[in-house]
């Protein structure tokens, strides 16, 4: 059911990714994901629709919208072809992106993690550099612990994370890892609460790379905006190559 919008749990799922924002999970793992061949699926936090008539956030009108419902479904559709490239089934949860919810918790992990196998490997974002990653994450984390769900991973925020530092593409893991902690509070505060161990670090080649770049190329609405934002227009290009965008890490969770 690769590509198919579902709120539906598939028990053949091995990998499970939450995306804070429809373009997240293929611009931070799009690598790993098509170099997986287990089933999985990548679950987009913020995927429900605004309510009719809900005032243009000035993000989507900057992307050229003219309503919030045309964005949210180009968005949606632009996942779509994006898991579709990824090998990935979409799940889009019922939370409104930010500028269209009124508050309150973030709503259907919970009801996902508990339907999970307990083999299912979950990737969340570490939320660094990005605070509606951070808060996606952090609801994740609470909803895992109410489930009781143990095989957890996190992975780097990209180009987020790749922004805090100075060689992203080239240097040691452990060194990016180092950097991370002297630059980010919020993963200084992970590092308190969890043992984070670094399980990937996958460096993409000439053709690995195209593969992803399809993939983030599905979300052309948006892909200029993020390039330009001030976390990370220093970096340059987004998609250069060589770059950061060929560089995906991720942590175990202990």
């Amino acid at each position: 059911m690769s590509g198919t919008v579902s709120p539906l749990i598939d028990r053949r799922w091995r990998v499970v990714v939450i995306s804070t924002h429809f373009d997240d999970a293929a611009l931070s793992l799009g690598g790993f994901l098509l170099g997986i061949t287990v089933p999985k699926a990548v679950v987009t936090v913020h995927g429900g629709a605004p309510e009719s008539g809900t005032q243009l956030a000035s993000w989507d009108r900057d992307c050229g919208f003219t309503t919030a419902t045309e964005a949210h479904a180009t968005r949606l559709a632009e996942d779509d072809r994006a898991c579709a490239i990824l090998g990935a089934d979409q799940v889009a949860l019922n939370n409104p992106d930010n500028p269209y919810r009124s508050g309150g918790p973030l709503i259907g992990l919970r009801e996902l993690f508990a339907s999970l196998d307990a083999d299912v490997q979950v990737l969340l974002p570490l939320g660094i550099n990005q605070p509606d990653h951070g808060v996606a994450r952090d609801a994740a984390l609470a909803a895992l612990d109410s489930t009781g769900h143990r095989r957890v991973g996190m992975y780097a925020d990209l180009p987020y994370a790749a922004a805090l530092v100075t060689d992203w593409a080239s240097a040691p893991a452990e060194a990016l890892a180092s950097e991370l902690a002297a630059h980010d509070a919020g993963y200084r505060a992970l590092l308190a609460r969890y043992d984070l161990r670094i399980s990937h670090s996958i460096t993409l080649g000439p053709s690995e790379w195209s593969r992803k770049r399809d993939a983030v190329l599905c979300y052309a609405s948006q892909l200029s905006l993020v390039g330009a934002m001030g976390e990370v227009r220093h970096m340059g290009a987004l998609l250069g190559y060589p770059g950061a965008m060929q560089r995906e890490l991720i942590w175990s969770v202990g």
